[in-house]
């Protein structure tokens, strides 16, 4: 019999939160199956968030994988949760309650959490199967409240969370909202006039036996290669079309791209061309990641300079410490060590070099360290108010309560930050699109402004 089992055993790799409070990936177990191989790590004490099986079926975890919730979702959750619980709606009944008026994915979502918690499984195990609608940290914090029997006020701290990451990405979408908008307004101001008017004024253009300026030669040949990519055709020139290359231009792809009395340069500008130059940078970078991805100095690297970058780098470092301080107030007022803590918070923060800060922060704070010192040891990563901050509530034995001051502080800063990147980005977009646009039509419009010097250079050539 024991023979048999082993040769039904499998092996999987799991990924996860490890008994210590580490996250690990792809570690090894040997179970019968997928449910034995869940049901064994989660009696260990670990909390894993996916399971593959060695031969490559990716399990997933997941029976309606597919479900996701946003941030905003995610905070409804819990605090509806929340509710119901405290008004004494047993845990099944209130999830039962909650699937009524959902989506069908969703409301499945929550009968199925409800079958589960209904026979006896802890509801963070249950929502294990459901890495897309439930984050690491939200499974976290509903683990600590079933494990320290401060289940509600787990979800009260939880709500209120995932309330304050939900505005902050409210606040950040919106910030980027008004760019998308007028960005796509500019290409589509910058498609018409390639599209439609320069054909136009090429055909006015080649009626005068004159040559073009440069910079109105290429805008024509843009236009011209970009007609066959949309499906336009090129007869919008017109007849006796030809090509003419002059010096110190690269003939890529010659295409008939000039009028016969117009002589035009083909400068290369292939718009199939730049497409695949752009394609091939996206693939080179995704490989570059993928191969650098466990790679800390690169990720700290590319971390700070996501930190840096003009105008939206002040507004992620914000974003990073605000998640960070907020979870990790959250968990210590939840009951969960600081040393563990940390880990959580800086899982939260979405910011590499926080992550690979953490084994430092938990193996000091393990030690007696204060949490204010570690921070003193990175100031470009926690700025003198908040170390200031810190130090206080440790002085006071506070710790939780300030962190939460620090969370209102960095909330109202980037409610500050937000407000004068609106402005900027205002400024900067009008900018742009009249450099962009304004540019395209002087460029167009040049030849007009020497209209008579064309026009009888013209007539006295007939």
């Amino acid at each position: 019999m024991a023979a048999g089992t082993m040769q039904q055993s499998k092996t999987f790799y799991w990924s996860g939160i490890d008994d210590t409070g580490d996250r690990v990936k792809k570690k090894k177990i040997v179970a019968l199956d997928q449910g034995a191989a869940v049901a064994a790590l989660q009696r260990s004490g670990c909390i894993p968030t996916k399971v593959k099986e060695s031969a490559g079926i990716d399990l997933n975890m997941q029976i309606g994988g597919s479900v996701k919730l946003k941030w905003a979702a995610r905070a409804e959750f819990a605090r509806r949760l929340y509710q119901l619980h405290r008004a004494g709606v047993g845990l099944s009944a209130a999830l039962m309650s909650m699937a009524e008026g959902a989506k069908p994915a969703v409301a499945d979502m929550y009968r199925d959490l409800a079958a589960r918690t209904g026979a006896g499984e802890k509801l963070s195990g249950a929502m294990l199967e459901y890495p897309r609608a439930f984050d690491e940290v939200t499974v976290s914090y509903v683990a600590a409240g079933e494990r320290t029997g401060g289940f509600e006020s787990s979800l009260a701290k939880l709500s209120v969370l995932l309330a304050k990451r939900a505005a902050i990405a409210a606040k950040v979408k919106g910030v980027m909202a008004y760019p998308v908008m007028v960005g796509g307004t500019i290409v589509l101001l910058v498609v018409g006039i390639v599209m439609f008017l320069v054909p136009a004024y090429a055909r006015i253009y080649d009626s005068f036996n004159a040559t073009l300026p440069t910079p109105t030669l290429a805008l024509i040949v843009l236009s011209k290669n970009m007609l066959p990519v949309f499906g336009w055709d090129t007869a919008l020139y017109g007849e006796g079309y030809t090509t003419v290359n002059l010096p110190f231009f690269t003939d890529w792809a010659p295409l008939a791209v000039a009028g016969a009395r117009i002589p035009l340069i083909n400068i290369g500008v292939n718009p199939v061309a730049l497409f695949a130059v752009a394609f091939f940078v996206f693939l080179a970078w995704r490989a570059f990641r993928k191969r650098t991805a466990d790679n800390e100095n690169v990720n700290i690297f590319l971390n700070k300079l996501w930190f840096r970058i003009p105008v939206l780098g002040k507004l992620n470092r914000l974003s990073a410490m605000h998640r960070w301080a907020s979870t990790l107030a959250g968990a210590i007022e939840t009951g969960v060590p600081q040393a563990d803590a940390v880990q959580l918070a800086a899982r939260a923060s979405g910011s590499k070099w926080y992550q690979a800060l953490a084994p430092e922060f938990s193996t000091g704070l393990q030690a007696g360290t204060p949490l204010s010192v570690l921070m003193a040891r990175h100031p470009d990563l926690f700025p003198p108010n908040i170390r200031t901050m810190v130090a206080t509530g440790e002085d006071t034995g506070d710790v939780e309560g300030m962190l939460e001051s620090v969370t209102a502080t960095l909330t109202e800063e980037v409610d500050t930050e937000v407000a004068g990147m609106s402005a900027k980005i205002e400024v900067a977009l009008l900018v742009v699109m009249g450099v962009i646009v304004g540019g395209l039509l002087v460029v167009l419009y040049w030849p007009i402004l020497q209209l008579a010097t064309t026009a009888s250079q013209g007539f006295s050539g007939k």
